[in-house]
């Protein structure tokens, strides 16, 4: 009984699939495709990615999960330094945005130079996420990832 009510809740939450080319407008907004917009609340958390090549985008309550996700029990050691510099990280570049009218959000002008974010982006679903990425650099993954050989002998 425990698996299926695991399942349940699993179809409950968002899993962001595919990928998709849009324009940041000359205020730093971008359209989310329709059929995502519907699996998010009208505020979201914009974040800049672990490896600051991108602007990620949670629900609240999935950045919630993947914040305390870092930490033992998902509290802070106040008395490691390790993990009070670990938080100011996932902090500092963490920011809300509202989904407006049009189906937009607005990425922070710092967020956004940090990781090059100027016109042309793909939003790549990533499971619990979305990532906004510049678009050279999102075609220049295909590379990569096309190449890697996933099947084990």
């Amino acid at each position: 009984m425990g698996e299926t009510t695991e399942i349940r809740e699993a179809e409950q939450k968002p899993f962001f699939t595919g990928s998709y080319e849009h324009t940041l407008d000359p205020k730093g907004r971008v359209s989310l495709p329709a059929k995502i917009r519907r699996s998010l609340p009208s505020t979201v958390k914009t974040v800049l990615s672990l490896d600051g090549q991108s602007v990620w985008v949670f629900s609240p309550e999935a950045y919630v999960q993947w914040y305390a996700s870092f930490f033992e029990n998902g509290i802070v050691n106040s008395r490691s330094a390790e993990q009070v510099n670990l938080s100011r990280r996932l902090s500092k570049y963490a920011m809300d945005a509202d989904i407006d009218a049009a189906g937009r959000i607005s990425i922070d002008a710092r967020l956004r130079q940090l990781c090059g974010l100027e016109k042309d982006v793909t939003i790549i679903g990533s499971n619990d996420h979305l990532e906004i990425m510049e678009r050279a650099k999102a075609n220049a993954l295909d590379d990569d990832l096309l190449s890697m050989d996933f099947m084990l002998a």
